[in-house]
């Protein structure tokens, strides 16, 4: 009887995850993302944080904030499928600093004026950070996808907790923290043109296909 001896076995050499760092690619579209989801998230939180400087009745901004917020989750699919990942992140967070700049000279007897700003702004910034979620999850390859998320979540709530530290400089002068948040947020609306446009785009599984890119 003859030995038949098995076939041989195909090693399919497995680079480790810290081969990430040498691949410049993904550094930059990371360092992007993070910024992006940082320098949205700043002004979301400061305008849902500090509901007093808004209008007399809390209540009601709390509510249209919670149904404007619903339904900007109910538009996200439909603005991933038939916009551009950068336009419509651009175009949203232009509108949100347009939204926090108007505020500033609205006087405080407007109280309607302000509201409608103040909910059109959580609107925008909430469907804003839906698609710069949807985009970050297009660029990042899926062998370092799930840390990839956890950094841009961690610098997310570094900066809903800067966002209350902001409304402190109004003690100095009052449209100083409003400023800041529309700058932040047309620093995000800018930043987001430097990252590749990934609508239709076939998701990358590994670091290969960055470089291949």
């Amino acid at each position: 009887m003859v030995d038949i001896p098995p076939p041989p076995r195909l090693i399919i050499p497995v680079r480790p995850q810290t081969a990430v760092l040498a691949v410049p690619q993904i550094i930059i579209c990371a360092f992007f993302c993070v910024h992006c989801r940082f320098a949205s998230t700043i002004p979301f939180w400061g305008l849902t944080l500090h509901l007093q400087h808004l209008g007399s009745n809390v209540f009601l901004l709390q509510t249209l904030f919670g149904a404007v917020t619903l339904l900007a989750n109910c538009v996200a699919p439909w603005a991933l499928n038939h916009m551009s990942r950068r336009l419509s992140q651009m175009l949203l967070m232009f509108l949100l600093a347009t939204c926090l700049l108007a505020i500033i000279f609205v006087p405080q007897e407007m109280q309607t004026l302000r509201v409608v700003l103040a909910t059109l702004g959580v609107g925008a910034a909430s469907l804003a950070i839906t698609c710069s979620a949807a985009q970050e999850n297009e660029l990042i390859p899926s062998i370092i996808r799930g840390r990839a998320t956890g950094i841009t979540g961690t610098f997310a709530n570094i900066g809903g907790a800067l966002a209350s530290l902001v409304m402190i400089l109004s003690i100095y002068s009052p449209p100083l923290p409003w400023i800041i948040y529309g700058v932040f947020a047309i620093l995000s609306g800018l930043v987001v043109l430097l990252l590749p446009e990934t609508r239709n785009q076939p998701l990358l599984d590994s670091i290969q296909d960055v470089e291949n890119e």
